[in-house]
């Protein structure tokens, strides 16, 4: 095959690539745990014949020289991404989708590193990596920059690992926004960083992702991983030039759960907090009896089908939050129950955290 043959090969394998990246995001945010068939068949369906198109590109595909790590890098990630899709529309007896869901996840993140990564050299893949709207050029968005973007720093004696991400356009002589974004049950910080990056990235946002010390984050202790997060977000204002009056603060989950207790015991710390698919814990009750953080901007986002935390407790927190007189906005999805959140961060938080003065 002769080189435009090769270099046409390596498109129609990153554009096969990109169509299942995007169907599998869509149904982790759409997928529903009374229908997880439907969501393995759409998904099994959406991505066939792409996964058939890239491994027969890959075979016969070639990088310049120059490019040779890029295409190892393109070719484990396609195996890991083969692996994520397996996992995710796999049946198993006992029903345990949770399970599943995870694996799938964490070889879908391996994917996602492999190909940022590299996203220089993979012109097709790498506008998946930023908003829609963003249309930035390649020297605008510092795709050749050292020492930033995504980093994963080990826990010390202050505080667990975490996940972080710089912009590749970071200058010190600006003082730069920062989203701590909490992840679900069972999750980790570099997982949940990839549905927060593309806005991190197109936006100018630091962005910091803990990880909980346990499974979940400490709800009947607080102070555990309260502490944990306060010493990873000092740290950060000490090592990079952070708008201390914009720290915004987000979590799905457990991680929304968190994110209440977190910014209601330092509200002076956040500038806005937008809980996703959380449930207040009872641990907030004598902050709530107290009035504190009554300033604080809340932006709740609750699903109707949610059959974790149904919707209905959220409601009521809501009414309970008005009658104190907190600063509440509510968005309630008709069509979503408890999932992945990129859409609705970039969708619904974003815009919210933009508009905050």
């Amino acid at each position: 095959m002769d080189e435009n043959g090769s270099a046409n090969q390596s498109q129609i394998a990153q554009a096969a690539i990109l169509r299942c990246l995007r169907a599998l995001e869509s149904v982790q945010q759409s997928v529903l745990f009374q229908a997880i068939g439907k969501a393995q068949d759409e998904l099994k369906q959406a991505c066939a014949d792409p996964l058939d198109q890239a491994a027969t590109a890959l075979q016969t595909a070639t990088f310049p020289e120059s490019q040779r790590e890029a295409e190892i890098a393109i070719k484990q990630a396609f195996s890991y991404l083969r692996n994520a899709i397996e996992l995710f529309t796999g049946r198993t007896s006992g029903g345990d989708f949770g399970a599943l869901f995870i694996n799938s996840r964490a070889q879908q993140c391996t994917v996602l590193e492999l190909l940022y990564r590299f996203r220089a050299e993979l012109d097709l893949i790498e506008p998946y990596f930023r908003l829609s709207d963003d249309e930035k050029t390649t020297e605008q968005l510092g795709l050749n920059a050292s020492g930033l973007g995504i980093s994963h720093v080990a826990a010390t004696k202050k505080h667990n690992e975490y996940s972080l991400y710089v912009p590749e356009t970071y200058d010190a002589d600006q003082q730069w926004p920062l989203i701590v974004c909490l992840h679900g049950g069972y999750g980790s910080g570099n997982d949940y960083i990839w549905s927060w990056l593309r806005i991190a990235r197109s936006r100018g946002y630091v962005l910091l992702s803990p990880k909980s010390y346990a499974q979940t984050w400490s709800i009947v202790q607080p102070p555990v991983d309260v502490n944990s997060i306060m010493a990873m977000i000092d740290d950060l204002v000490e090592s990079h030039r952070i708008d201390r009056t914009r720290i915004f603060l987000s979590g799905l989950s457990d991680g929304g759960t968190f994110s209440y207790l977190l910014g209601l015991q330092h509200a002076d710390r956040f500038c806005a907090v937008a809980p996703i698919a959380g449930v207040l814990s009872p641990a907030t009750d004598i902050m709530l009896r107290a009035g504190l953080a009554k300033d604080l901007p809340l932006h709740v986002v609750h699903g109707v089908h949610d059959m974790i935390f149904p919707v209905q407790t959220t409601r009521s927190t809501n009414q309970l939050f008005q009658s104190l007189g907190y600063n509440l906005t509510y968005t309630e999805l008709p069509d979503w129950g408890h999932a992945l959140t990129y859409a609705i961060n970039e969708d619904i938080v974003l815009p919210w955290f933009e508009q905050i003065p």
